[in-house]
Order: C-alpha cells, then structure tokens, then sequence
C-alpha cells in the first residue's frame, strides 16, 4: 500500500470506536419489543415472515406487494431474522444496531477515500450515526427496510468510487448489482444516480471545462443502466403504494398544497437537524398555503443555503455538494407524491444526512488548518449531546405504550397516534380508557376506517352489542360499500363469545359473501364451543377447501372431524384443538371478569376444563 493509499484508508482502530458509540448510544432498544405500528404487518402477522425462510416465502417477497410495498430484499431479511431468533424482538433489533453500525463505518469509510482526514471522518460518521434522527430507523424493527436500502447504496457508492479510480467491468457491474439490491429493499434510495453526478463534480473532478456538453453526455450516458434500474424500482414502487392505496387522493391532497408541505417539510429536517427535539414516529399532514409562515421560512431557508453553498463553490465544493444531496436525497420523500398521512417523518433523513457527514468532516477539515483544536473540541461536545439525545429517545421506544403516548404528548390532532395508543388498550383489556380516545378521534376525524373500527371493537369488548351495531351503521353511512366493517362486526361479536347474537347475522352475511374465510371459521370456533361439533366441523371444513394452503385452518378442520366423528378417540388434531378452544375460554373468562360479569367468567372456566382434558 501506497502512503496515499494509507491516508484514505480507514483505520481499524478508528472504525472499531464508532462501532462501540453506536452499540453504546443504542443500547436501550435491545430489552424493547415489537411495536404495534407495521411491527404487524411486518413480522408477527405476516405469515410468510413469520414462518421463516423457504423458496415459497422468496418467491412470495419477489411477486407480491405487502404493506403498499414492493422491496423483496427486506422481507428476505426479516424471514432470515425469524430463522435467527423467532418471534424474540430482541435479535430482530439487535440486526437494525448492527446494520446501522455498518452504515456508520461505510460512511466514515467512503469520507476518508473522498480525502478528509481520519479524526473529521470519524467526527462526521459518528455525529450521522448517533444523531437522535436516527432512533426511529433503528429501534423500529419495520424500519429495518431503511437501515438496508442505505446500507446498499453506500457499498453501491463505494464500488462506483473504486471503478472511477480503476476501471474495470467487474466494478461497475458490482455497483450496479449493489444499487439494485438497495432498489430492493427500500426503493427511496432511487436517487442515487443523480448523486454519482454530483460525485463527478467533487470529489472526482470529471467535468472537463472545455467540451462541457460533450462531458456532460458522456457521464449521463454511463450511468444509463442505473437510471433504468431507478425508473424500473420508481414504477413497482408506484404499483405498489397504489394496491395498498396508500398513495393520497388528489382531492384531499391538492398540488399547490403537496409543494407547501414540501418547502414546510425540507424547513422542519433543517430545523430537527440543529434542535432534534419532540421527535415523534407520525406528524398530520396539515393543509398549508404558501402564505403560511413555516413556508415562508422553508422558501427562505433553502435559497439562503443555496445561495452560500453556490457562492463558495470554489473553496468548499464539498458544501455545494453535501447540500444538493441533502436535498436531492429526500425529494422521494418530500411529499410531491403524497404517501400516507404524514407531513415528514424522521427516518427520511437517514440517507440524506450522510449529507450532514460530509459537510462536517470536509469543514472541520477546513478550519482546522487555521485552529487545530477549538472546532474538534466543539465537534465532540455536537456530538456528545447528539448522543444523549439519541440514549433518551431509545427510550421512548421501549414499547407501543411509551411510544404512543410520548407521541400524543408533543402533537396535536394526532388521529393515527391516538387510534394506535387505543389499540393497544383495547388489546390490554383497558377499553375503557380506549373509547374516550376513540370519541375524540372519530368526533374529529369521522372518515378515519382504522378508528370507526377500532372504537366498534372496542364496544364490543364492553359488552355494550347495540352500540357497536350503530357505530357499524354510522360508518357504512359514510361508506355503503364497505361490507368488509359488517363482516368484522360478526366475527368480532363471534370472537367475544355472543353466538347467540351473531350467529344468525353471520350466516347472513355469508350467504352474501362465502368466501369470508375469517368469519366461517370464527363461527366454525362458537359453534364447537357450543358443542355443536357437526357444525362446527361442516363450517371449518367449508373454510379450509377456500383456502388450501392454510396449514392451520386444515389442522383444525382434521381436529373438528375428530370432535365430531370420533370424540372418544382423538388424535393430534383432535387434542390440540381442545387445547385451542380451552385456551379461548380461559381467555374469556378473564375478560368477563374485568367486565364485572363473574357468573359469566365461572361457566367459561367451566367449559374450558371440559377440554382440558387428559388426551385419550
């Protein structure tokens, strides 16, 4: 190795203190759990994650869209961490550490080839890494798609940086590859292509100053398969959020609004990142004109950066740079496209803040020559407060509860946080404390499904049936066609144990819609505890030929035949199934008393030891 080649190299040393800060700053979210916000539909409730890695479940992340969502390489991912740990949160969080802790070594890697020296590397990696922006893409195990995707545009960036300095097919192929992966984990890294041109600027220098259109085709012109690959990912993106009807209605979120938020938006990153407080997982979208004053400021703003990283070009074209991928970087993001109901969100500012690195690094170098150690001194002070404002925020994510309710504390109108923090009440058998959440979120936003919904359930966990009816009429009001409430009605009655109330509008409801596997088989469950077995089996065995692939449901249909057919000698399915049904009521039982209903709770308990039987 070279003496040159030495100084951008980055040191072991150097590298193994970064990883030890972030291991350190992060710690707490190691003893925290899943959350109830996409930690679902991500992990636990998503069968094919759930149930590990399997050349079924590859080819189901490389055809299907989940959860308004098309990144194959991220549920890949998370189906290798339930091979790994199951359904322990604590290895699922372990790995976004871990990730995120090579992230933070690549980019104080790829800061030493562009030519700062090691300790502004090491100040500017460390001060991205442990900046409490950065907590939301780390302890939220959905959030591992984000850690990923920047993962794999950094070594995309670090391949490319090593085929401009040597080239050679199998470099570029390699950073090609290297995008796509990143493509496939979380498709905002798109942006990419346009950030190697900015790359041709400083600090490669490829712009030639004579034959500047001919240059400037000329490195577009390479960079055309990495174009396709953005477009390619842009489009299945766009697919994606449009089955999960994620993407907003141009009604509710017209144009001139969208680039109102957009500039409120970048106004609130700068903001957050030289004052990260009150940083919550979900901001409302507010309807904003341009007259608005947090628009203005954001107009203002970005021609003022703009204007001075422009001006001093030629003496820091590393600001100009850093700047533009800043911007360049979050405009996915930035809302132009409304995704959601969310104004902005922290984990957008993961890669654009490698932005911030390179800022820092490349200035500390700068006025270092002039003071040695005055601004290192005030880098590490930034940098330490950064890391106890990183240590407190991982606390907030010790669990939904902490999370929601943090939330709630620093916005108003949080509809989405309010109905989350109700949900887990509900789930928590406190819903009581839910239903007073859920009058005001549905007082203040009547269309809100997920609330109408959840407030419906939650009357229904009271034992208060006729008022969960009319919440159900008050919301197919709004929505005639929504026969999917009306079927979640039924089974949820079901589930609560009221046969008597629902079974007939169940059937009714299936005469109508015989495909709704979920209520057949909620019904097929009440009927069995009711000692209807021939029933209950008809119904369960009728659910399982809709869904043939559903391992459990045709267990339980084998376990219901057995109730049925052969009671007094039963078989794996048979005994298990019992075991399930008991375990239904126990859990009832519990729920009645709660409610104040004992009588009810002992002759569950009482059925429930009818099942929990000896096997035969």
């Amino acid at each position: 190795m070279t003496t040159n080649q030495a100084k951008r190299s980055a040191s072991p040393l150097a590298a193994a203190l970064l990883l030890l800060v972030v291991a350190v700053a992060f710690a707490g979210v190691w003893n925290a759990g899943f959350v109830d916000y996409d930690d679902s539909d991500y992990v636990l409730t998503n069968a094919h994650v759930a149930s590990g890695l399997s050349l079924a479940n590859v080819e189901w992340a490389f055809t299907h869209t989940h959860a308004s969502n098309w990144h194959p390489l991220t549920w890949i991912a998370h189906m290798v961490n339930v091979e790994l740990f199951g359904l322990a949160p604590r290895g699922h969080h372990v790995v976004n550490v871990a990730v995120h802790a090579l992230n933070a070594w690549l980019v104080f890697a790829l800061l030493v080839r562009f030519g700062a020296a090691r300790t502004s590397a090491w100040l500017g990696a460390a001060l991205f890494a442990l900046h409490p922006l950065r907590v939301e893409s780390v302890a939220w195990v959905a959030e591992l798609k984000d850690v990923l995707g920047a993962c794999f545009a950094l070594l995309a960036l670090h391949a490319w940086t090593s085929w401009v300095e040597r080239r050679g097919a199998v470099r570029y192929l390699l950073a090609a590859l290297l995008f796509a992966c990143g493509l496939c984990a979380k498709p905002t890294v798109v942006t990419l292509p346009f950030a190697l041109l900015l790359f041709d600027a400083w600090p490669f220098v490829r712009f030639e100053s004579t034959h500047r259109a001919r240059c400037v085709a000329l490195l577009v012109a390479e960079k055309l398969p990495f174009f396709a690959l953005a477009a390619a990912a842009s489009l299945a993106t766009v697919y994606a959020q449009g089955e999960g009807q994620a993407l907003g209605v141009a009604d509710d979120y017209p144009l001139g609004g969208r680039i109102a938020n957009a500039l409120h938006a970048y106004r609130t990153y700068l903001t957050q990142t030289v004052w990260p407080v009150d940083l919550v997982p979900f901001y409302p979208y507010e309807a904003r004109s341009f007259a608005d004053a947090s628009v203005i400021k954001g107009v203002l703003a970005l021609g003022l950066f703009t204007f001075l990283a422009w001006r001093a070009r030629a003496l820091a074209p590393w600001a100009l740079v850093a700047w533009f991928w800043f911007l360049g970087t979050l405009v996915p993001m930035i809302g132009l496209v409304q995704v959601g109901g969310q104004s902005h969100a922290d984990r957008y500012t993961y890669l654009p803040h490698v932005g911030l690195a390179l800022l820092v690094a490349f200035a500390l170098e700068r006025v270092s020559h002039e003071r040695k150690t005055l601004p290192r001194s005030l880098a590490v002070a930034v940098l330490l407060a950064c890391g106890v404002g990183t240590v407190l925020q991982t606390r907030v994510w010790r669990s939904s509860e902490t999370l929601f309710r943090h939330a709630l504390a620093h916005t108003e109108q949080s509809y989405v946080m309010q109905n989350a923090l109700a949900n887990v009440l509900i789930d928590d058998g406190r819903s009581d404390e839910a239903l007073g959440l859920l009058d005001e979120t549905v007082r203040d936003f009547p269309r809100f499904r997920k609330a109408r919904y959840n407030r419906m359930r939650a009357l229904l966990e009271l034992g208060r049936f006729d008022d969960a009816r009319a919440e159900r009429d008050a919301w197919l009001a709004l929505e005639p066609g929504d026969v999917a409430f009306s079927l979640e009605l039924a089974r949820l009655g079901l589930a609560n144990g009221e046969l008597a109330r629902f079974e007939a509008e169940a059937e009714a409801l299936l005469v109508r819609n015989p495909a709704a596997v979920e209520l057949r088989r909620e019904l097929a469950l009440e009927r069995l505890v009711a000692g209807r077995a021939e029933d209950g089996y008809q119904s369960l065995q009728f659910a399982s030929t809709l869904r043939p692939a559903d391992a459990k449901l045709a267990n339980e249909a084998s376990g219901a035949r057995e109730l049925a057919r052969t009671p007094d000698a039963l078989g794996p399915d048979g005994l298990a199934l019992e075991r399930a049904l008991a375990e239904r009521l126990v859990r009832r039982a519990d729920r009645l008393e709660a409610r104040g209903e004992s009588a009810a709770a002992d002759a569950c308990r009482a059925r429930a030891a009818e099942f929990a039987r000896a096997p035969h």
